[in-house]
């Protein structure tokens, strides 16, 4: 039964694939990140797709604390063409290892990308998009957050145990 349900909770909460497709959005002052890990080296392709802002995208290293020395690279307008804007590219090679994007409307600073509050927007418009993370070598992972899922799942449990412990008694 324990095995069961750490498998469900893994399942849950965690994906793993050569290429995730991932459906967010940020306000206009907000910063949106997405956190994930490789398991082996590997070129990997990160875009942004997205008609309705501008993005400006930050690539940090993962290390729990997320601070200017996590800085790997950036890019506002390499993506494809959406409308008056352009998406955020970039094509890097990364070792195995945690990462996080962090993506905002155009001039995305670096300390607002640090921060997630960017005061500083030019368009203002915010809303959603689309973050294509592809490796080619390598395994993605990435948390797939569900509170409410788990919160159901909790409150099923209990209810299970409760009414097993009501029969025991």
């Amino acid at each position: 039964m324990k095995n069961i349900l750490a498998t469900m909770l893994l399942s849950m909460t965690s994906f793993m694939a050569n290429a995730i497709v991932i459906d967010s959005s940020i306000n206009p002052d907000g910063v949106d990140y997405t956190y994930f890990s490789i398991n082996n080296d590997s070129t990997v392709h990160i875009e942004t797709m997205n008609a309705l802002f501008d993005p400006y995208m930050y690539l940090f290293t993962n290390d729990g604390a997320l601070d200017d020395t996590d800085f790997i690279a950036l890019d506002d307008d390499s993506g494809t063409p959406a409308h008056a804007f352009s998406n955020s590219l970039l094509d890097i090679d990364l070792m195995a290892g945690n990462y996080i994007v962090a993506v905002g409307d155009f001039y995305l600073d670096m300390t607002e990308a640090l921060s997630g509050f960017a005061d500083n927007s030019f368009s203002e418009l915010g809303g959603g998009y689309q973050l294509d993370i592809t490796a080619q070598n390598a395994d993605i992972s990435f948390d797939v957050p569900e509170p409410e899922s788990l919160l159901l799942l909790g409150i099923g449990m209990l209810g299970l145990f409760a009414t097993r412990r009501q029969k025991n008694l």
